[in-house]
């Protein structure tokens, strides 16, 4: 688990990424090395959960992003999308 602020958001058009990304203030790969810097990917995609999940992943990123809220997320550096890891929950704290 990672505990960061959200610091950006992505949403890509195809499937690159996994489709969609947050970057966090906590670096992933300081803890995962397998993990490239700052993104983790939600995988909204639908490779490694199905795309409904994934984007109510983001959503949850999307509101720790706009209410400057902190989040902790579980990353998994055994699944990942063009190197970025692959956030497999995450919390939004009040």
């Amino acid at each position: 688990m990672i505990s960061a602020q959200v610091n950006r958001v992505l949403i890509s058009a195809d499937s690159a990424y996994g489709g969609c990304m947050a970057a966090l203030s906590a670096d992933p790969q300081d803890v995962l090395p397998a993990c490239l810097a700052d993104w983790v990917s939600f995988s909204c995609s639908g490779h490694f959960t199905d795309a409904v999940r994934g984007f109510r992943m983001l959503d949850q990123a999307q509101l720790a992003l706009a209410t400057n809220k902190s989040v902790l997320v579980a990353v998994d550096d055994s699944r990942r999308h063009n190197g970025y890891c692959f956030a497999s929950r995450i919390d939004v704290i009040r």
